[in-house]
């Protein structure tokens, strides 16, 4: 819980009941969800329907689908599904002067201002966020992840700027520096014997 520094008064507002899928077009490939839906419930929800938002932000086991649009956030496969200005096709909010919609209707539109272009990122103090209509896409046949290690900073940095010139199709692409790359392989749990081999294998390719 957030709270302001100064002398103030603060309303925290649960959004625990504004959640779940309120419809699907299977059409248009349109979800329409509460804006107090976690990240897993949207996938959960998402998948009865053979479909996935593909937004995973690192905070997606705990934040909401109303927080992803109010701070325009970005997920960590954004490369191939967007970032969630590209998935927000509209959004309706709850304000002192009543209801309001932003955006709505077709998929996309250039017959009037983009209205939801007002909600991406207004952390609030336009109204309260309500529910979210997302484009969504078919799951893939199949996801594969891979990792690759450059014996040099310089190495990465080309290999990533090939990629990305050369529009492969990816759904991530993230470049680690040495610190991180040891962090993320101490916090793996359950792969201990794997990761004593690559600890092995990294140690003797440095000595090489």
């Amino acid at each position: 819980m957030a709270v302001p520094l100064v002398d103030r008064t603060v309303v925290n507002i649960s959004l625990e009941r504004l959640s779940g899928l309120r419809a699907f077009d299977a059409t248009n490939l349109t979800a329409t969800l509460g804006a107090g839906t976690a990240g897993p419930a949207v996938e959960a929800a998402l998948r009865a329907h053979s479909c996935t938002l593909g937004h995973f932000p690192q905070s997606f086991e705990f934040s909401k689908v109303g927080g992803w649009a109010a701070t325009r956030s970005s997920g960590r496969q954004s490369l191939r599904y967007g970032r969630i200005e590209q998935l927000l096709q509209s959004a309706r909010l709850a304000t002192p002067l009543g209801a309001f919609a932003a955006g709505g209707g077709a998929p996309a539109s250039s017959a009037r201002p983009g209205l939801r272009e007002v909600v991406l990122g207004s952390e609030g103090p336009l109204g309260l966020l309500t529910d979210v209509t997302l484009r969504v896409r078919r799951l893939p046949e199949r996801e594969s992840f891979h990792a690759v290690f450059f014996p040099s900073w310089d190495a990465r940095l080309g290999a990533v700027r090939t990629l990305v010139q050369e529009n492969v199709a990816l759904s991530m692409l993230r470049l680690c520096n040495p610190k991180e790359t040891v962090t993320q392989l101490a916090l793996a749990e359950g792969h201990e014997r794997a990761l004593a081999w690559l600890d092995r294998y990294l140690e003797a390719t440095r000595s090489c």
